[in-house]
């Protein structure tokens, strides 16, 4: 069995860069094996014995709970302190590695699982925002703040930090009236006369109006709390929004030219 440090060593062993396991679902598992050795050697009635091995359980407690939380949240709550406390948490770590292991077998025999866009795939506006939140079961707020965070950087952007109405930010950068000396406008790239280029305009200003009424007023002013299979829903939608409005042109106002990109 590898101790402590070496499983934090990239060097020290090759799964950590094993290209048949990028999740390092490989790695988490032997983590978890060691964790449960260590927390199992707390257990004696000799202090002096459990010294050593209460010391690096508890290091390695915070890693235990950030692999726990990909699998899912419920089994990163785990308290620690006293007998129950580090059996609770053995009990998490050794579901944790049944899950992984089940994941393996049964992908082995049928085959992989669709894939999924997950929060690692997120624009990382929406990422950032919301991550931590989201792993504390703060669904709301999570959602509010990722969307508020898209508008900041349309804002930021645009200049338009005299409009506080996230509606009106996304209202004045893709309005599809010329851009003003005061009023920059955000344009999906290509020919303005294209009709998939129009399309994408007036659709983006739909989108985002549209996303900023349902999903960040919805859940800034909460009448039910969101459940996490909704809040990642919710997120995922912000994300692609933060994704197609990267790619968007910033367009202003020019006397000589009409309307120039930036």
């Amino acid at each position: 069995m590898m101790d402590f440090d070496e499983l934090l060593d990239p060097e020290a062993w090759p799964y950590m860069k094993d290209p048949d396991d990028p999740l390092g679902h490989v790695w988490s598992s032997k983590f978890l094996e060691v964790f449960i050795e260590e927390a199992e050697s707390t257990k004696g009635l000799n202090p002096r014995k459990t010294r050593e091995p209460l010391a690096t359980a508890k290091q390695m407690v915070p890693t235990v709970r950030e692999i726990l939380l990909r699998l899912d949240p419920e089994l990163a709550k785990f308290r620690v302190g006293g007998w129950t406390g580090w059996d609770a948490a053995i009990d998490a770590a050794h579901e944790g590695i049944g899950r992984m292991r089940a994941k393996y077998e049964v992908e082995a025999r049928m085959g992989p699982s669709l894939p999924t866009a997950g929060p690692e795939q997120w624009h990382p506006t929406v990422l950032g925002a919301s991550r931590g939140l989201l792993n504390d079961g703060h669904f709301n707020q999570a959602v509010s703040d990722a969307a508020e965070q898209v508008v900041q950087t349309v804002r930021s952007r645009t200049g338009r930090t005299d409009l506080s109405s996230g509606t009106d930010v996304w209202r004045q950068a893709f309005s599809s009236q010329p851009a003003k000396p005061d009023s920059p406008r955000l344009r999906w790239p290509g020919n303005p006369a294209d009709s998939n280029v129009r399309s994408m305009n007036e659709g983006l200003l739909h989108l985002a109006q549209g996303l900023q009424l349902t999903v960040r007023n919805a859940a800034a002013h909460p009448v039910t709390q969101l459940s996490r299979q909704g809040a990642l829903e919710r997120l995922a939608a912000l994300s692609l929004l933060a994704n197609l409005v990267e790619r968007c042109d910033l367009v202003v106002a020019d006397f000589a030219q009409g309307e120039v990109s930036q």
